[in-house]
């Protein structure tokens, strides 16, 4: 093979390497819409600021649905609950201000470790919390 040729599929080689490096333009200021509509299934907002009544509420919600409430953490505005059927479901809240006199109010459900996607036991969780504080849930955003 001579240099000339060698130069030539080397510069050829590197291109293909560069081209295989190359890749779409992604705007990481936004979130992804699946993170979007994620955050909108786990999150509500409540029109009160008292943040211990609120999740006293959320500790009957968890007990109203099965959960035994394993951890509650009121400075952190937490509560944490523990169910099993046919496998281990943690469900995860936190309140926090969400500006005057609303709360936030955000619950991550997982099975075991693996995160819950779906909507259902997110709905279920809220409706049972609007129920017991007698508010509506509003959507968060």
């Amino acid at each position: 093979m001579s240099v000339k040729t060698a130069r030539a599929l080397g510069a050829a080689l590197a291109l293909l390497a560069l081209a295989a490096c190359q890749s779409d333009l992604h705007d990481f200021s936004k979130p992804p819409e699946g993170a979007a509509k994620l955050a909108a299934i786990r999150s509500r907002v409540f029109a009160t600021g008292d943040k211990q009544k609120t999740l006293r509420a959320a500790i009957a919600a968890l007990q109203q649905l099965g959960f035994v409430v394993d951890r509650a953490d009121f400075a952190a505005g937490s509560v944490s609950g523990a169910k099993v059927d046919e496998y281990l479901l943690r469900l995860t809240v936190t309140a926090a201000p969400a500006g005057a006199d609303r709360l936030l109010v955000r619950a991550v459900a997982r099975y075991d470790v693996t995160p819950v996607l779906v909507s259902e036991p997110y709905e279920k969780f809220f409706a049972t919390l609007s129920r017991i504080m007698g508010l509506e849930a509003l959507p968060a955003g």
